[in-house]
């Protein structure tokens, strides 16, 4: 994946249903290995983040539950808007990011 940030996210294990803490790698903003958790704003040094609505690619770093080491899904969406990560759930359709800025995120809406 090259350089990328991190996002702290709760996730329910689908065999245990016990919550633990994943770990989120995203390209967005400032790529240089900067943690997030939800609510956070993007760094973004030309602040061309700030006004977009955009759905970004997020894949975990450890998709084994430590309660009972079963595999968990692995690929989320996580969601920006004015350059604040709001939320985040799992990948169901793949395919807008299939030509939008080499599969690491694509924009919704260009907001005022």
């Amino acid at each position: 994946m090259g350089a990328f940030n991190t996002l702290s996210i709760g996730i329910k294990c689908s065999n245990c249903l016990k919550d633990f803490e994943g770990i989120l790698q995203f390209k967005f903003g400032d790529v240089r290995q900067y943690h997030y958790k939800i609510g956070d704003k993007i760094k973004d040094s030309d602040h061309c983040f700030d006004h977009i609505d955009a759905i970004v690619y997020g894949t975990v770093e450890d998709k084994k539950c430590p309660h009972c080491n079963s595999i968990n899904i692995e690929e989320f969406d996580i969601f920006i808007k004015y350059g604040l990560i709001l939320s985040y759930s799992p990948i169901f359709d793949f395919r807008p990011y299939l030509n939008e800025y080499e599969g690491n995120y694509y924009i919704k809406n260009k907001l005022v």
